[in-house]
């Protein structure tokens, strides 16, 4: 999140992002389903316009830009969902990616092995 009164802010995302994925234990960043929400949206005094935020998200992860205002409540509802819905595909994906084999029979019993002696163990 930065401040779109505060161009400081903004330069600070990749910062905290890399804060973030060091503190979480992201093991996939590169697929981690970052967004950038600029609060304060509302005020007239803007040091950050949304073209620039949304450049700078594009060229820091491809990650998709909000404007929002707490104050107002405005764009929060757009912004969470994004959230779900980048977090809902990425589940769909590491889904995808699990193997599983297609030789196996469940339903066909096998004998157990003797190890030899007569206990069948």
């Amino acid at each position: 999140m930065y401040d779109t009164t505060s161009a400081v802010t903004l330069d600070k995302i990749e910062s905290w992002k890399k804060e973030f994925i060091n503190q979480g234990g992201i093991d996939n960043a590169e697929n981690f389903p970052f967004i950038m929400i600029g609060n304060k949206c509302d005020r007239m005094d803007k040091a950050v316009d949304k073209e620039t935020a949304e450049q700078f998200g594009e060229t820091h992860g491809g990650m998709p830009c909000f404007e929002t205002s707490a104050k107002e409540g405005t764009g929060i509802k757009e912004a969470m969902e994004e959230v779900v819905r980048r977090a809902a595909q990425q589940k769909r994906q590491e889904e995808e990616e699990i193997f599983i084999p297609r030789d196996i029979d469940l339903g066909k019993p096998t004998e157990p092995q003797s190890r030899g002696g007569d206990c069948g163990c």
